[in-house]
């Protein structure tokens, strides 16, 4: 009995030390994650002053505070460092629980409490001297528990250009009777793989014939325009780098294209792209594309244009135009050590059943942009907007309209460079939908896919055998009852 009593008194010390901990930081009435950064612009206060502070003093609570959770009075301790201060500043204050210091250093710390159910205030303010950023770091200890917050403070000219995130094009140029290729193949998975959405793959296939013979996925637009190079396989970034689409610059014999494609994300881009993509109507003649091009700066010129181009992934076929051919057949002497190209070295020399990503399949403007896509005068943060109907009637590539993907592309005229782009599915038109109710008509043959553009393997489309759902059916939605 001793024992157990022993045992629940240091149960109940836990949950009390548990309850102790139990506090937050928040910003503008929004907890905030650990480790976050909270960003404030510089404002002109009642005095005239320039001054970042992270309170407003007409609501202080709508500011940086730490929380109390519990019921307790909780008692701790807070750091505050300063890490960088580019901007300069004739005064930093730190206020913690309601005192006030001025610091004359680059980190201090003091003990404070908070409130039972209450929050106490950690305002930090600063008096820029000049345009820049100043960034430091709260650390509080309550109880057993540590909890931080990063403070970044920007005092910026009004004039200088705003810079955006960029997500960078490679254009892989490639082809099915290519047997160099298939490093190709291996060199976008990872860039996919490694960066995410901030890849944009762009498969064109190219032939050994000026028709496009023996290449099933041959892009006539690309190559009548002279975007592709001589000799591939190649591959170029935001149309700025041309290189090889899994050794890069750098490799040699190994996979480096990461290092090319990481240093071209790292330039910031002066506009962002938006756009969202759709099927005009029921014949499918034409995908509308729709971008809105954001600049960071003003200019009474625009050198810019846009490009939409639609791919395509998993595409497959029968025949010998669709087996990949693959030079890395059996490869022994192992003159590739990385071992993602195993998949390839124990592939045919004929790759059968090879599915194809990222295919270009149409496009507007692909050599230079579409005519009068962006115009002048360009005036900064103010968003423009421009559709472009990209042709799909008769077009050979694509195999399941619910399977597209469109890129728009913003390039600079003068250089020929990509400046940033970004994609989005091609949504079907308003009303694009049969309902097939279940009877038992006659089974026919036709092309059946899933809503993820798998194809369902030998479908045969018969309307009393299908399980309800939804289908894709020769290129149109059915709906199965």
């Amino acid at each position: 009995m001793k024992r157990f009593f022993t045992f629940s008194l240091l149960l109940l010390g836990s949950w009390l030390v548990a309850v102790a901990q139990q506090a937050e930081f928040r910003f503008g009435g929004v907890a905030v994650a650990e480790g976050a950064t909270v960003t404030i612009a510089a404002e002109e206060d009642e005095w005239g002053d320039i001054i970042c502070e992270s309170n407003a003093p007409s609501n202080p609570s709508q500011g940086l505070i730490l929380a109390n959770l519990t019921s307790n009075v909780l008692n701790g301790r807070a750091t505050l460092t300063v890490t960088s201060n580019t901007m300069q500043t004739s005064r930093l204050q730190w206020c913690m629980g309601g005192e006030c210091v001025i610091m004359n250093t680059n980190a201090f710390d003091k003990n404070f409490t908070v409130p039972a159910g209450g929050f106490t205030l950690t305002q930090f303010d600063a008096l820029p001297t000049q345009y820049g950023e100043l960034t430091a770091t709260l650390s509080v200890l309550v109880g057993l528990e540590r909890h931080s917050v990063n403070i970044r403070f920007v005092y910026a000219d009004p004039a200088a250009p705003l810079t955006f995130e960029r997500r960078s094009v490679v254009e892989e140029f490639t082809g099915t009777w290519c047997g160099n290729c298939t490093r190709g193949i291996v060199g976008m998975r990872n860039l996919a793989r490694e960066f995410g959405d901030r890849f944009i793959g762009i498969a064109v296939h190219s032939s050994t014939n000026s028709s496009g013979a023996g290449e099933p996925m041959y892009n006539k637009a690309y190559h009548t325009t002279g975007v592709v190079p001589t000799g591939i396989p190649k591959c170029t970034i935001d149309r700025a780098v041309t290189t090889h689409p899994y050794e890069g610059t750098t490799g040699g014999t190994h996979y480096g294209l990461n290092k090319d494609f990481a240093a071209a994300l790292a330039v910031p881009a002066e506009a962002k792209v938006e756009v969202t993509a759709k099927w005009e109507n029921a014949n499918r003649n034409y995908i509308v594309c729709t971008a809105q091009t954001t600049f960071g700066m003003d200019s009474q010129t625009a050198p810019y244009a846009l490009i939409f181009v639609i791919t395509e992934d998993g595409l497959h076929g029968e025949g010998k135009e669709w087996a990949q051919v693959n030079y890395y057949a059996s490869e022994t002497s192992r003159s590739f050590p990385d071992a993602d190209m195993d998949e390839m070295y124990a592939a045919p020399y004929y790759i059968t059943d090879m599915t194809y990503d990222h295919v270009a399949l149409a496009s507007l403007g692909v050599r230079n942009g579409e005519p009068g896509s962006i115009t002048a005068p360009i005036v900064k943060g103010q968003a423009q907007t421009f559709s472009g109907r990209v042709m799909m009637r008769g077009n050979t590539i694509m195999q399941n309209p619910y399977n597209l993907t469109a890129v728009a592309m913003l390039v600079n005229t003068s250089t020929g460079a990509i400046v940033n782009a970004n994609t989005a599915p091609v949504e079907s038109f308003d009303g694009d939908a049969i309902t097939a109710p279940r009877t038992d008509q006659g089974a026919q043959r036709h092309v059946v896919y899933d809503l993820s553009g798998r194809q369902i393997a030998n479908a045969t489309w018969a309307k009393g055998s299908m399980p309800r759902g939804v289908y894709v059916v020769d290129g149109r939605k059915v709906v199965v009852k």
